[in-house]
């Protein structure tokens, strides 16, 4: 027998309640979603591979014009504010091609404590449920400045509390 969207069934509430425990249906939702949702990411790292090696092609292009050009300077003639700058960005283009940051900063939340962080999270490290939870963790303990932060402790065994000036 084949419905229609107009075709009404009389199932009661009750009776779809037991249906959706006796099929799982809330597991097999969740299950599904999950399936779904690994396809994404399996599909935006392919796409983040080829995006990578498309990149790493333009980037040797570039560099090889630029060190044409660089072997045709007169190292006599380049100021030293010049010379400076082509070392920074050289140290900086290093740093990036073996996947290391450019930039640190850092954030104190107390006068006992603070934390060190790179401006560039990897979206590997992003992706990781332990850090993931951490995050939303800490965001949660910054949305609630009265709450302590749990498990920790400072020199004079108080717990640390969350400063909301």
């Amino acid at each position: 027998m084949e419905l229609s969207k107009t075709d009404k069934v009389n199932v009661s509430l009750r009776q779809l309640q037991r249906y959706s425990v006796d099929y799982s249906w809330s597991e097999r939702a969740l299950a599904w979603d999950d399936h779904c949702f690994e396809l994404s990411r399996q599909a935006s790292e392919r796409e983040y591979v080829k995006m990578s090696q498309y990149h790493a092609e333009a980037s040797r292009a570039l560099i090889k014009k630029g060190m044409k050009r660089l072997e045709q300077l007169d190292s006599e003639k380049l100021t030293p504010a010049d010379a400076g700058r082509f070392i920074v960005d050289g140290i900086k283009a290093e740093r990036l091609a073996r996947g290391l940051t450019t930039e640190s900063t850092s954030t104190s939340l107390n006068a006992n404590m603070k934390v060190e962080h790179d401006r560039f999270l990897t979206i590997r490290a992003l992706q990781d449920p332990g850090v993931s939870a951490t995050i939303d963790q800490l965001l949660e303990q910054l949305a609630n400045p009265s709450q302590t932060l749990p498990g920790r402790t400072s020199d004079n065994g108080q717990p640390w509390e969350v400063d909301s000036r």
